[in-house]
């Protein structure tokens, strides 16, 4: 057998194809990579000096990108390279010395800061190839003290590079033709990138500079983007182990752009952890469900972490945290969830809970004013770590009634009436909400509205860790509503509702004024848990049949739900008295009405049903009444005309489009997209939330008064969410032909009601998307090639008499106007034709406005018109 042994051959511009694509997805990432290089040549150098943290800053390194010459150039005026030396170090790839460099810095650390500052941040050698992926010509100039000048030259697509020595005189005219300081030893990196390169990323001076001072902020040596320092700009990273809750602010303000409502310090020195940062709970709600935690790696940015060190419970954290013995992944994008990860993560758990106990002592006023933004992100994490639920529960707030409640203080309110302790009564469906409120109107005892998911899992933490009891409010019921004491003077309505199959019961409970109640009986709800099990053990269409005849309770319509009569309330009294025929109907309507307010997202059927049950009632009456009264109203109704007459018109030639969604701030992105379509050209509509005007001292009259008003109306239906589909109900009975927009999350699960599937329903992706989306989504429905396509939309634009004036429209304009200019501009006219008709001087004396702005105002209005 003969042994032969052979070189491996390497195809360099394929491995600088593959891996310089792979490593780096963005050139952020490729402009990180040269300046890790030149800051660690600088480390190097003053490393060697008595005072190493002062010699610091008498290096620089500059980064300047110039995208119309789509040339990009890293130098340094560190230690430079001679010939072998770059002859090592860029032609071997993955060939790091820097792990033995790191070694001899550590070793030669004077002190804790020292070390802390003299850190390597690069590591596997490969980065160099990032820069050699995106460039069509490749030049490394490099000076080193007492050597020959040296160029480095390498063309795209090449199996070779060249070498060759320079006189000191040219090294200087390369500096001069790209414009950078004299330095007498150093290096320049000068990449003249691919067209290619353009294509692929969108590249502008303001994003280099963005992502470089993200990713180089923290880095000790100093750093200049385009003449401008990036790094070295906050003294708490300068000196983190001894820096000041002032020092770390300006630092949070500064990088991160929030105001900290609490400030956590995070320092372990090297010889432990080797970790500095600091955590803050921000100003403003945040709505991200996982917390933020910005990791850096020996001083340079690697991932915004939200499960390796941070503790996926604090969703409510913020943070910024540098690790010395984190381990990158070799692409850059992430770190190891090593051994050392797992540690700092346990760190920051306790640093967090800590933080908590220590505010706990302070005065209520001042806890509540860090915690009241996040109180329910805090409650999440409550529920999800044992630690942290132990240090807050009971300063948890949880919804009872009209007021928001923590345990301790729910249980002093029940306390009050009733003799049972640590019980707690609750709620834990929406559609439950009215009952429950009746029950506890009723008892006067407070119940908890558990609703939400989390609430749920983290009440029932709470009572098994404390001991407490859990009740449902319907058994609360079935303890208070008794049966009265003459229940046979009743026994003709039971009777009546029989004949309707419906199953009622007569109780006496207050308050008095409520004749009907609807209570989700819990035993019904026992009973479809055991049709379930039963469905998923037999699988048998016959048995599941069977079992849904037996679980109902004398086939009545509201089998599932408890009707009680109530015998103290007036109605039902002289209902009692009352002939049998207007028993049923009342009790009909009595059952209808109770059912209506109890369950929420009710289909168009069944709406369609309340409202005839109710209709038949009040004709009933209506024939009762005597020909005095009739004809009373009818001079009444006769009065009434001229002063409909007299009424002002409603609108003043605009359009109007009243847009009805659930009250949550969710939904403000959804707002603003509708707004930015149909406010802007072409259709320049108003929109108008129920918020927007108050017509009337009540929420109803108010929302009546809007939907009287509008011209068209926009409603957000995903969840068929009940005061939704109210003031949808609302609009449909009006009987009018004005359109209809209905708007539905792509991941909706609710079927689209009947009455409204005639209309347009306009499905615009989902509420997380960005603004821009869903506004183009919505677009892109109603419109074709920019022109109207709905019979709807373009039946509005034929009645628009003018144009509205809004802040949409007006933001549409590259002409930016102040926010105080706006706001005089919008307070003087309120359509196009306004602003257009009046004079020049009219516009400067109303609004403050310069002669300049007013012309280009105009103008732009005028173009857009064009358009």
């Amino acid at each position: 057998m003969t042994e032969e042994q052979i070189n491996l051959v390497a195809d360099i511009p394929g491995l600088v194809a593959i891996f310089g694509d792979a490593l780096y997805k963005d050139f952020g990432s490729i402009v990180r990579e040269l300046v890790q290089n030149s800051h660690d040549t600088i480390i190097e150098i003053a490393a060697a000096s008595q005072h190493p943290e002062e010699a610091l800053r008498e290096y620089r390194v500059d980064v300047d990108f110039d995208r119309a010459r789509q040339r990009l150039t890293v130098c340094d005026d560190g230690k430079g390279m001679d010939r072998v030396t770059i002859l090592d170090s860029l032609n071997n790839f993955a060939k790091s010395r820097k792990r033995d460099l790191q070694k001899n810095l550590n070793s030669s650390a004077r002190s804790d800061s020292a070390q802390a500052l003299m850190r390597i941040v690069g590591e596997y050698g490969v980065g160099f190839l990032s820069a050699m992926a995106v460039s069509d010509k490749l030049r490394v100039w490099s000076h080193r003290d007492g050597a020959t000048p040296v160029l480095w030259e390498y063309n795209a697509g090449k199996a070779t590079a060249h070498v060759t020595d320079i006189e000191r005189s040219q090294f200087e005219a390369m500096l001069s033709r790209l414009r950078l300081r004299p330095i007498r030893s150093g290096t320049v990196v000068e990449c003249q990138l691919k067209d290619s390169i353009f294509e692929q990323y969108w590249i502008s001076e303001e994003d280099v500079g963005t992502s470089l001072t993200q990713y180089a902020g923290l880095l000790p040596v100093p750093i200049n983007y385009n003449g401008e320092a990036v790094s070295c700009k906050y003294s708490a990273w300068s000196n983190p182990a001894a820096a000041t809750e002032e020092e770390w602010l300006d630092a949070i303000r500064g990088m991160h752009k929030e105001e900290p409502m609490l400030v956590v310090p995070i320092y372990s020195p090297p010889r432990e952890l080797d970790i500095q940062g600091v955590l803050w709970i921000p100003e403003r709600t945040s709505y991200f469900t996982t917390p933020r935690l910005d990791v850096y790696v020996k001083r340079m940015f690697v991932v915004a972490d939200d499960e390796i060190i941070v503790p996926t419970w604090a969703r409510f954290v913020s943070g910024m945290l540098n690790g010395n013995k984190l381990r990158r992944i070799v692409s850059g994008n992430t770190i190891q969830n090593d051994k050392n990860a797992t540690a700092i993560r346990e760190y920051l758990k306790d640093r967090i809970i800590d933080e908590f106990k220590k505010l706990r002592s302070k005065p209520e006023r001042d806890y509540w004013k860090v915690v009241s933004p996040h109180d329910e992100a805090i409650k999440g994490s409550a529920a999800d770590d044992d630690e942290f639920r132990a240090c807050v529960w009971d300063k948890l707030r949880f919804v009872c009634g009209d007021r928001r409640l923590t345990i301790p203080e729910y249980l002093t309110a029940l306390e009050r009436k009733t003799e049972k302790k640590n019980t707690i009564y609750f709620y834990d469906q929406k559609k439950q909400q009215h009952s429950a409120d009746l029950v506890g109107e009723a008892t006067g005892i407070p119940i908890l509205d558990i609703d939400q998911t989390r609430d749920d899992m983290l009440v029932r933490k709470i009572c098994a860790d404390k001991d407490y009891e859990l009740r449902s409010f319907r058994e609360l019921a079935e303890e208070h509503f008794q049966k009265p004491a003459k229940e046979e003077d009743f026994s003709s309505l039971v009777a009546a509702c029989a004949h309707w199959n419906i199953e009622a019961e007569v109780r006496d409970y207050s308050p008095a004024h409520l004749p009907a109640v609807m209570i989700e009986d819990q035993t019904f709800q026992d009973r479809r848990d055991q049709l379930l099990q039963g469905l998923n053990k037999h699988g048998d269409e016959h048995f599941a049949k069977d079992l849904e005849k037996l679980f109902r309770r004398q086939h009545a319509a509201n089998f599932g739900v408890s009707f009680y009569l109530n015998s103290s309330n007036p109605l039902i009294q002289e209902l009692a008295r009352a002939n049998f025929a207007d028993q049923l109907q009342i009790c009909l309507a009595l059952y209808n009405t109770s059912f209506m307010a109890a369950v929420p997202n009710l289909k168009d059927a069944e709406r369609k049903t309340i409202y005839e049950s109710i209709s038949t009632v009040y004709l009933s009456a209506l024939s009762k009444a005597t020909s005095e009264r009739r004809t009373s109203s009818e001079t009444k109704k006769d009065e009434s005309k001229p002063h409909e007459k007299q009424r002002p018109a409603q609108t003043d030639g605009v359009i109007t489009v009243f847009m009805i969604t659930p009250f949550s701030d969710t939904y403000r992105k959804l707002e603003a997209a509708v707004r930015s379509v149909f406010e802007a050209p072409p259709y320049y509509f108003k929109v108008v939330l129920a918020r927007d005007h108050t017509f009337h001292n009540s929420l109803i009259g108010n929302v009546k008064s809007h939907i009287a008003r509008a011209d068209a109306y926009v409603a957000e239906i995903s969840d068929l969410n009940p005061n939704v589909m109210l003031e949808l109900g609302a609009v449909l009975l009006t009987g009018s032909e004005r359109p209809i927009f209905s708007l539905r999350d792509v991941n909706a699960k609710s079927d689209v009601p009947a009455d409204l599937k005639s209309e347009l329903y306009l499905q615009y992706g989902t509420i997380e998307d960005a603004e821009d989306t869903i506004a183009g989504r919505i677009r892109s429905l109603i419109e074709r090639d920019g022109r109207p396509t709905h019979d709807g939309i373009t039946t509005l634009l034929a009645k628009r008499q003018r144009r509205a004036l809004t802040r949409t429209c007006m933001a549409k304009l590259s002409y930016r106007l102040g926010e105080d200019e706006l706001s005089a501009v919008l307070r003087s006219y309120s359509t196009v034709e306004a602003l257009q008709q009046a004079t020049r001087e009219q516009v400067i004396q109303t609004t403050g406005l310069k002669s300049y702005a007013v012309e280009a105002l105009r103008g732009e209005l005028l173009e857009a018109d064009k358009r």
